[in-house]
């Protein structure tokens, strides 16, 4: 017996003008001939989006003997179609049309807006010549990728030098494509995809090479198909690292003090250097003397406020090798102004603070001649996030902060018999209701409004970062618009 076999693939591509999407699928079709008969079978994956209009074309014509259609009912094969008559005992057949030119012998099974229930297999039958054709049908619906338990965040493990392999199984059932999204500073693989025995779950893979202690943490991906994308978490953490640091986050008062403990964990015994460095949004601050015993160092924080904030790294290094960790100290003092800015336009006097406090809950509270200023028609009164400068030892970091602006509308120089002095606002920690407040978490960083003009020595108004309880008062003399300053302290 002699045969020879053919195999040839057509793709079909169905575009949706309404979602600009396209829903694809491909045909396998082998034709074996034994003797003088054909027998031809077609086995065709089809992946559709939920909502989509799915056509399935069988391979078949004729004009002589009635093509029926099979589908899934409740997980079992049923006839759908018998020509171009509907079996109307299943599920939803007003969605199923048999399509095509039937003068010609097309008897194709349209299913408009496809659901989960369309999932499963669809068999066309024909007879042509004697022969009985079938083709076989296997309908899948394309989401856009997710894991096993809808799990966001993978940990894996390594150290310093060693690349650490990712690998995460993905549900899809179309190849993703994988993009790296946020990085500590790792140097970061390519990705690969490769489909596992279930059709349905890629393996995606690849590395991540840390070379430094700065490297471990939170890394981000985005897992795509034609469908949508899920995002996914990559936490990379050290298997083993010789220097450890306590605490790692802490709060200091100004009334009390911290201790910040570092420890060389090594077998060696001699030729280590200690040192300590304090700096804040990466930039260096000072160099900081500890206190070394053995393979232990430590320091003291007194009299804590805002420049005593920021990060502490403690260094170990010999002529070999060299370790770092770093520490986070915050302080739970008051607020600290850092400047004010005063306008005067249109007859409407603003005048803002602008002041730092490590504290997201913050209020202020404006006075006048020693009477509190409420909101009303003629006053405003508003709070909102601001970037800030402070001073460290003439050194000037930028650092997220608040700015409150009091507004009196109406103001002119007949006014100034009855309203000749303004206090400037004292902030508190207590919440007042009658204050605007802002989202303080929205990100907006706008210091003041495009009517004021400030300038460096405003922001530095306070260059000592005044923290005890104090006063600042504003004179206005309206008839030559004057402002006097002065300073008041609580003893």
């Amino acid at each position: 017996m002699q045969y020879t076999k053919e195999d040839h693939a057509v793709m079909h591509n169905k575009r949706k003008h309404n979602e600009g999407l396209s829903s694809t699928y491909v045909v396998k079709t082998k034709k074996y001939y034994i003797s003088d008969k054909v027998v031809s079978v077609l086995n065709q994956k089809l992946f559709f989006k939920l909502s989509d209009e799915a056509v399935m074309l069988c391979p078949f014509r004729t004009t002589s003997s009635p093509i029926i259609w099979l589908g899934p009912v409740k997980g079992k094969l049923t006839t759908y179609s018998d020509g171009t008559h509907i079996n109307s005992q299943i599920p939803s057949y007003d969605r199923l049309h048999v399509v095509g030119n039937h003068l010609e012998g097309e008897y194709n099974l349209k299913i408009e807006n496809v659901t989960k229930n369309d999932t499963g297999q669809y068999i066309c039958n024909s007879i042509l010549n004697g022969e009985r054709l079938r083709g076989h049908f296997f309908l899948q619906i394309l989401e856009k990728p997710r894991t096993h338990k809808n799990k966001s965040i993978f940990k894996f493990r390594t150290n310093i030098g060693d690349p650490a392999t990712v690998d995460i199984s993905v549900i899809t059932s179309q190849k993703p494509i994988v993009a790296w999204t946020e990085n500590v500073g790792g140097r970061l693989g390519q990705w690969a995809a490769t489909v596992c025995e279930n059709e349905t779950i890629f393996r995606i893979s690849s590395t991540i090479s840390p070379t430094s202690h700065s490297h471990f943490g939170m890394y981000g991906i985005r897992v795509r198909n034609d469908v949508g994308s899920l995002h996914l978490q990559l936490e990379l953490e050290l298997i083993d690292y010789p220097v450890t640091i306590m605490p790692v986050k802490v709060y200091c008062n100004a009334s009390t003090k911290v201790t910040l403990t570092c420890k060389l964990h090594v077998v060696e015994s001699g030729g280590w250097q200690n040192i300590w460095t304090h700096s804040r949004n990466d930039k260096y601050i000072k160099t900081v003397s500890g206190k070394v015993i053995l393979h232990t160092s430590s320091v003291e924080i007194k009299f804590c406020d805002y420049r005593e904030e920021g990060d502490y790294t403690c260094t170990w290094k010999n002529s070999l090798n060299e370790y770092s960790t770093s520490s986070m100290v915050k302080s739970n003092g008051p607020p600290t102004i850092t400047g004010n800015v005063f306008n005067v336009t249109s007859f409407v006097l603003c005048m803002s603070v602008y002041f730092y406090s490590p504290h997201e809950k913050i209020s202020a509270r404006w006075f006048r001649n020693d009477k509190l200023v409420r909101n009303d028609t003629r006053w405003t009164i508003t709070i909102f996030t601001a970037l800030v400068q402070l001073n460290y030892s003439e050194k000037i970091i930028r650092e997220k902060g608040f700015s409150s602006k009091l507004c009196v509308s109406n103001f002119t120089r007949n006014n100034v018999t009855d309203e000749p002095e303004y206090l400037v606002p004292v902030s508190e920690y207590e919440e007042i209701d009658d204050i605007q407040m802002g989202d303080i978490n929205s990100g907006n960083f706008d210091q003041a409004s495009t009517d004021e003009h400030e300038t460096e020595e405003d922001l530095l108004e306070n260059p000592n970062g005044i923290s005890s309880e104090a006063q600042v008062y504003q004179d206005i003399d309206e008839s030559r618009f004057e402002i006097h300053k002065y300073t008041e302290f609580k003893q």
